[in-house]
């Protein structure tokens, strides 16, 4: 007993002294998930030769402090060989959340209105492909608040937890945001009091342009959402949210009073204008037709 068993290294060191090599080797041969298949074998081997040895050689005393060390072995044998815990595999990624929902469920997933490119409905659901994910982040707390109000998003947006909003939004960040398309039709007239307001703004009534924020071509940054690209329906929904304090959460609340001071057909008009930057249909300055009959020092800029 003295002499050892071979296969046997120095972690089973205090057992093989107290002579349980018979068990210990059982144990391994079985449980040692990190070996490869010609140990185990010499393990299984070195458990014939090692209980026929301990057949005459073990008494009562010590079969039962092999017994309590192999049991406690066996527990620090289960344990190495338990598998590594695995993420929650519906919020694996953000690809994953985006298509089954993550933790708000599959009803719930975010291709559902927003498509399987991100690139909206054409309605109320908008464009999230290609958005920064620091504003995107931004907005899903203002859904969590209460401070944006739409009861889906709101709902939504309490159930996935910050990781998984992280990877969510860098997923569509990662998309691409939707390329000019060609277009073969003659553009549809320009609405130059829309136009105006774009890109020069109603200074006279306190309304700064979108473009100061949203850029001339409608493409946003960092900070501000882009507009071309949008549904047009989507952003006049957004501007009558803002009017109607439905929608809060905007730096020094510019959008607020910028919307407040927008009738209502101005508000349709110049979200149609900014949805269009995207296909031509709108120019990123004020058209030359328009600019013979702007006037800035009047109300509305035309």
């Amino acid at each position: 007993m003295a002499g050892g068993a071979p296969g046997l290294d120095h972690r089973f060191a205090p057992a093989r002294d107290r002579g349980g090599i018979e068990i210990v080797a059982r144990l391994r041969g079985r449980l040692a998930c990190d070996q490869p298949a010609s140990q185990n074998q010499h393990g299984a081997d070195t458990e014939q030769g090692g209980t026929a040895r301990a057949a005459g050689g073990l008494g009562e005393t010590m079969g039962r402090t092999a017994s309590f060390l192999a049991g406690t072995l066996a527990a620090a044998l289960l344990a190495a060989c338990a598998p590594s815990p695995v993420a929650d595999g519906f919020e694996a990624n953000g690809e994953v959340i985006a298509m089954g929902g993550g933790a708000a469920g599959v009803t719930a997933a975010c291709v559902t209105c927003h498509g399987i490119n991100g690139q909206g409905d054409g309605n109320r659901a908008p464009r999230i492909a290609g958005l920064d994910p620091g504003y995107a982040a931004r907005q899903l707390v203002h859904f969590e608040t209460g401070a944006r109000r739409h009861p889906q998003m709101e709902w939504i947006s309490r159930q996935l937890g910050m990781e998984a909003r992280q990877k969510v939004v860098a997923y569509y960040a990662a998309l691409p945001a939707p390329d000019r398309p060609a277009s073969g039709r003659s553009p549809a007239p320009v609405d130059c009091a829309a136009a105006v307001l774009y890109h020069v703004g109603a200074p006279a009534r306190g309304v700064a342009s979108c473009a100061s924020c949203h850029g001339s071509d409608g493409a946003g940054n960092a900070g501000n959402p882009p507009l071309s690209g949008q549904p047009a329906p989507y952003l006049a929904h957004q501007l009558d949210a803002w009017a109607n304090g439905k929608r809060y959460g905007d730096g020094g609340e510019a959008m607020i009073r910028i919307s407040r001071r927008l009738s209502h057909r101005e508000r349709q008009a110049v979200a149609d204008y900014a949805a269009r930057l995207r296909d031509g249909g709108a120019s990123p300055t004020v058209p030359a037709a328009c600019l013979r009959t702007h006037r800035p020092d009047r109300p509305g800029g035309a």
